[in-house]
């Protein structure tokens, strides 16, 4: 991971939703489903969101109970997971001017939350089911176009 690296969500293969602590991913082409909570759901957030690697740390660092050194390190894990199971793809930075990292939440007095949840819990008991939507059986035109062999 090159520092200021950017990615992107492997649309439309990739399709995510938040709810509270916890992103669940799915990937409608390999029919697998992952799960991601608490400091990674958070980092999922800010790289939809647009935010660099290089802000992420400093960012965060403000919300958990990490350094901003400890924080790069177990991005750097979470986004080689994410890369590797292609839910992310990594993409050149906007320019100049970008997307500005959001501001942290709280103020001097704020409780920083643990730095815990980085890992990526991968479900693969619905491969069967996910994969029988007729939507893996058209062409890129849509329905009712079907593959053809």
């Amino acid at each position: 991971m090159k520092p200021g690296q950017h990615f992107r969500v492997n649309a439309p293969a990739v399709v995510a939703q938040t709810f509270d602590d916890e992103v669940v991913v799915l990937n409608l082409d390999k029919g697998h489903y992952y799960s991601l909570t608490k400091a990674g759901a958070a980092i999922w957030n800010l790289i939809i969101d647009g935010v660099g690697t290089r802000e992420i740390p400093q960012v965060l660092s403000q919300r958990f109970d990490a350094t901003p050194a400890q924080i790069e390190a177990g991005m750097g894990q979470l986004l080689a997971e994410l890369t590797e199971e292609q839910l992310l793809l990594p993409v050149a930075p906007p320019d100049a001017g970008g997307t500005p990292p959001p501001a942290a939440a709280g103020g001097p007095n704020h409780t920083r939350l643990p730095f815990e949840g980085l890992g990526v819990q991968k479900f693969t008991d619905m491969e069967e089911m996910l994969l029988l939507d007729p939507i893996h059986d058209v062409d890129e035109t849509g329905w009712p176009n079907v593959k053809r062999a």
